[in-house]
């Protein structure tokens, strides 16, 4: 992701006046970070979200699920990379898709079929234009403004936690597959 998207993406998190942690991330997942944030994100704009008390932005590895599963977050922005969107859909957190490569479109069309994110195809793939800061504030409002979206990403967050229970389907359907191993046996 180019430098100018970077701060792109802060300056449209900063007019969405919501609060935000941004996780930014320079190398390849398990790559070592040579990049310094100021560098990164430009001293200009770190100063002006530390002025503003708007949100944190750090560099290093976070517990994606601890935050996810936090009463204060509202919404997920991510590249809708599978288990994100599987975390953020089973911890009722409503997604804006911003896809990198891969499968993440796929995934992503699935989090917005379901109902339970916004994903603004004109976008394209992260790096493949210039996305404006004003673009990326109406799509973050419009994440934390859904209430249908909200609603939905809640229930399914309800549903999942059901699955995942002691008698729940998770354990049902795992139950079965043991049973019809140990027939073939």
């Amino acid at each position: 992701m180019s430098k100018d998207q970077i701060k792109e993406i802060g300056e449209g998190l900063l007019k969405s006046k919501q609060k935000f942690l941004w996780v930014l991330k320079s190398a390849i997942v398990d790559k070592v970070e040579e990049t310094e944030l100021q560098e990164l994100v430009g001293r200009s704009l770190l100063e002006k979200i530390e002025e503003k008390k708007q949100g944190i932005v750090v560099k290093e590895w976070v517990k994606q699920e601890e935050i996810l599963t936090h009463h204060a977050i509202g919404g997920f922005f991510s590249h809708c990379g599978w288990n994100s969107a599987m975390e953020a859909a089973q911890r009722g957190v409503p997604m804006l898709a911003w896809t990198l490569n891969g499968d993440q479109r796929f995934n992503a069309e699935v989090v917005e079929k379901a109902g339970l994110g916004l994903w603004p195809k004109h976008w394209g793939w992260l790096g493949e234009r210039l996305v404006k800061s004003e673009e990326i504030k109406k799509e973050i409002e419009g994440l934390m403004q859904d209430h249908k979206l909200r609603s939905m990403a809640q229930k399914v967050g309800e549903e999942a936690k059901r699955a995942w229970e002691t008698g729940g389907t998770t354990e049902k359907v795992v139950g079965q597959i043991i049973e019809m191993l140990k027939l073939k046996v």
